[in-house]
């Protein structure tokens, strides 16, 4: 525990303070009476920093003007010193003050997410807590893993993925592994002609030596007398300024005429004989269908031939790896033969009245037998090629085969090997995360439900008119703080109060409805925060080594709720009744000041903070009754006598007996008494040292006033009647002193 301040420079109120006095040690347990303004908090703000090891509480608070380093040196009970600010940490220290207040329980009218945050984390045990860090440090550990796992798909070829997915990727067989390389080479040629044989195909369908040659025997044979065709021109050339006019007027006319063709149907004349009938005829045979339709037939067949370029259409065949040759008895005679059976169709399309017999005729025999032998040739490679593989198909397969040489490339072997052993330690991790997050879980719900007992417990005997509806732990991945707790007020008879009615953060908290911030008050607010600090201390497996800092622990606290909340404060202790190894409590407030010195006095040092406008602040020793208490002895009289005139309030009464006695006996023997008895504080003692020279000695022992009127003494087991009467001999005796 701390033994001593030793030297304060530069900061705050404490400009240049040092000492080396043991009147200035600190005890068990220590008050520090302090103005406010004159450095509590300073003081306060020390313990804080070296708690936590942070030089900037210090830094931050250098006092106005002061140029020289800040030094501080404090001493404990084994000559350890801590100096800041070279050796400074002391994490045995914790602290109750305004600054916990709003970090933890709540900020000016609102529990926020940050307390609930925080609360959460102060109300675990160190052990919990490191399980937590175990288990957040696994959850990160799991984050990068998972990170770097991601990573490597990333290299996977976008091109392979919809063909085959990563996961079967890095699992695919090493068979066939060997001669991958021939594989591929392979499959790529056969791709190749694969590609010809696509073109071929099409090629193969259009077949141009496919003709129906027995047709064109029959037409080319076939004759039609052309000069119907030449009389009607020059008749209409003749006649006419419109030539296609006449010749459609003409047509329709001749369609008008009766069977019999006797009269014209245009004038009526006879047209029996002469050359108006041969005419009549030739528009007959000119204008029917048939001279037509012939006209077209044989036209197709000249184009049927002059479109044939037999050398083109080889060439085509050959690029594509496909020789037409061996269908060709004479390939020479056979161009030949084109080229005269070209002429004679030319003719035959100029001349319809030629009559062509082609049956006989030896270069027609030579195209129709070798083209006959080509379109055959053609057919049977057109059923082959339907037996070829699709072409996507023949693709999807040399992919395949890349694919699987990338997979065991150098690299890929690698990547694969490292995605394995990773995907390995995640799962591995998961199953540890998932149990320890069971495990954790079950750890807190019952300390929390310990808390909240020990919260309830606490706020009972501070006499406060709510208890805390059951703290619960919350977790929440998405926020800043993922871990918080969750907790309602009951006021009994079913009032439950919400900490807050907001529902995100950032609104405003409606003022129409019952919440925190308008239902407790200044002084709930502060009982609440101090019951949350002392089930923390209850819970603190290691509080018989921590020291325990109050900074006005009772500030705005109603005056009912003091004497059992100072009752609570000296009586601290953890689960295994561990006190703590030293309490240090500073206050401004006289009257707790004088409560603690005359309720608790056994073991309590008191130093006050002095301060003057040219030194600064410093520690001085504080001599409680000299300074505080003298006044408070004889409002004490008063309130014994009150008490008796009334039959009021006896039993406080009774408590204030020994004090008064204590007081008389000081002033009225203060020179028979040695400084240590004076410092001891006891009337059993002080009779002894004074002896016979007090007249009403053996009676105050005799009436037992020299003992603390605890709650268990026999005196305070009277009736009321019978406690009066001992309080009014009480007074008989201090007016014989």
């Amino acid at each position: 525990m701390i033994k001593k301040i030793l030297k304060i420079y530069g900061i705050g109120r404490f400009k240049d303070f040092e000492t080396g006095n043991n009147d200035y040690a600190f005890a068990k347990t220590t008050i520090i009476f302090g103005y406010n303004t004159h450095g509590k908090s300073t003081l306060t703000s020390i313990f804080r920093s070296l708690k936590d090891n942070n030089l900037h509480y210090i830094q931050g608070r250098k006092s106005f003007g002061f140029t020289g380093t800040q030094e501080i040196e404090i001493i404990e009970d084994d000559n350890n010193k801590f100096v800041f600010p070279i050796k400074w940490e002391n994490r045995n220290i914790e602290i109750f003050d305004n600054k916990f207040i709003s970090d933890n329980v709540f900020y000016g009218e609102e529990i926020g997410k940050e307390q609930k945050a925080n609360l959460y984390r102060i109300f675990l045990s160190d052990g919990v807590k490191q399980d937590i860090d175990s288990l957040e440090k696994d959850i990160e550990e799991k984050k990068k893993l998972d990170q770097s796992k991601n990573d490597i798909p990333k290299q996977y070829p976008w091109d392979f993925e919809p063909l085959i997915p990563f996961e079967k990727f890095i699992n695919l067989p090493e068979e066939g592994l060997a001669d991958i390389n021939m594989q591929i080479f392979e499959k790529d040629k056969e791709a190749k002609q694969q590609e010809n044989l696509s073109q071929l195909k099409f090629l193969l369908s259009r077949n141009v030596f496919k003709i129906d040659f027995e047709n064109i025997e029959k037409k080319m044979e076939e004759s039609l007398d052309s000069r119907a065709e030449e009389t009607i021109k020059g008749h209409i050339d003749k006649t006419s300024n419109d030539p296609d006019h006449s010749q459609n007027f003409l047509r329709e006319g001749v369609s008008l005429l009766k069977d019999e063709k006797e009269y014209c149907v245009f004038c009526g004349q006879s047209i029996k004989d002469g050359s108006a009938k041969e005419l009549i005829f030739k528009y007959i045979s000119f204008f029917s269908g048939s001279y037509e339709r012939f006209k077209g037939e044989i036209s197709n067949i000249e184009s049927t031939f002059l479109n044939v370029d037999i050398e083109r259409e080889l060439l085509k065949f050959e690029k594509l790896g496909i020789s037409l040759d061996p269908c060709i008895k004479n390939k020479e005679a056979l161009l030949n033969s084109k080229n005269n059976i070209d002429k004679i169709v030319g003719e035959k399309n100029n001349n319809l009245n030629l009559s062509v017999n082609l049956a006989g005729n030896g270069d027609f025999l030579l195209i129709k037998n070798d083209f006959n032998e080509i379109a055959k040739y053609i057919e049977n490679k057109k059923q082959e090629l339907d037996q070829v593989k699709d072409s996507h198909e023949m693709e999807k397969e040399r992919k395949m085969l890349r694919i699987k040489k990338a997979r065991f490339s150098e690299d890929w072997i690698k990547n694969v090997l490292l995605y394995k052993n990773i995907s390995a330690k995640v799962k591995l991790l998961s199953e540890t995360i998932n149990q320890k997050s069971v495990d954790v879980s079950k750890k807190v719900e019952l300390i929390f439900d310990e808390h909240n007992v020990n919260i309830n417990i606490f706020l009972g005997e501070m006499h406060m008119d709510f208890q805390i509806k059951k703290i619960t732990p919350k977790e929440h991945k998405g926020a800043k703080q993922s871990h918080f707790c969750e907790y309602e007020f009951d006021f009994g008879d079913d009032v439950i109060i919400p900490a807050s009615n907001k529902r995100s953060e950032g609104e405003q908290e409606p003022e129409d409805k019952y919440y925190f911030g308008n239902t407790l008050s200044d002084s709930d607010r502060r009982a609440l925060a101090f019951a949350f600090f002392l089930s923390k201390l209850k819970k603190d497996a290691n509080l018989g080594q921590k020291i325990i800092v109050f900074d006005d622990p009772f500030s705005s606290l109603d005056e009912n709720r003091k004497p059992e909340t100072i009752r609570l404060l000296m009586n601290i202790k953890n689960g295994n009744e561990d006190a703590p190894a030293q309490k240090i409590i500073l206050t401004h407030d006289k009257g707790f000041l004088c409560r603690l010195c005359r309720d608790f006095p056994a073991g309590m040092k008191t130093l006050k903070i002095h301060y003057s406008q040219t030194d600064g602040s410093s520690l001085q020793p504080c001599d409680v009754e000299d300074d505080f208490m003298k006044e408070d002895f004889f409002k004490d009289l008063e309130y014994i006598q009150s008490s008796i005139q009334n039959s009021t309030n006896v039993k406080n009464a009774l408590k204030k007996a020994r004090t008064c006695l204590e007081h008389i006996l000081k002033r009225k023997y203060y020179f028979l008494l040695t400084p240590d008895t004076l410092k001891s504080k006891s009337v059993n003692t002080y009779l002894k040292e004074i002896g016979a020279t007090c007249p009403v000695k053996q009676e105050i022992l005799d009436d037992n006033w020299h003992e603390d009127m605890h709650d268990d003494h026999p005196i305070m087991q009277l009736n009321e009647p019978a406690q009066i009467s001992k309080l009014t001999r009480l007074l008989e005796l201090i007016r014989e002193v």
